[in-house]
């Protein structure tokens, strides 16, 4: 049967000192977006081959403590599994990586896309052309 792909935006994240980044698709489906991976490429949102990916959770800022119990073991109890859906239901958790991300923007971290689009995937690698990207 044929069908047709339909390509949609991905949703942007945040945006920060001109450095926008974007949610990630696992498989590029918008069914399935990434918790962790972020990319600073509007047009590189899949998480296979994405030179402009990033785990948040890897950024030298992210604060790894910074949630409720793992949900493991004897951690498993009501009052912690209250306590994850609480914290994902203030937003404590997009607030964690936004501060990581943007202290990985003022550290120059990220890796960012071309001045061009549609030349994402010739990316800056020094601090100085980052440090002069514009979109």
């Amino acid at each position: 049967m044929p069908y047709r792909s339909v390509y949609e935006e991905p949703e942007l994240f945040l945006e920060y000192k001109g450095v926008k980044v974007y949610h990630t698709y696992d498989g590029n489906e918008i069914e399935q977006p990434s918790t962790n991976f972020f990319t600073t490429s509007e047009e590189e949102t899949d998480t296979d081959y994405n030179p402009f990916l990033f785990d948040v959770r890897e950024l030298p800022d992210f604060d790894k403590n910074d949630h409720p119990p793992f949900l493991t073991g004897k951690d498993n109890t009501l009052e912690n599994q209250a306590a994850w859906e609480d914290w994902h239901a203030s937003g404590q958790q997009a607030k964690q990586f936004k501060r990581a991300i943007e202290l990985a923007i003022d550290k120059n971290l990220l890796p960012l896309p071309s001045r061009e689009k549609g030349q994402d995937r010739e990316s800056y690698t020094d601090n100085q052309d980052r440090e002069n990207y514009t979109e």
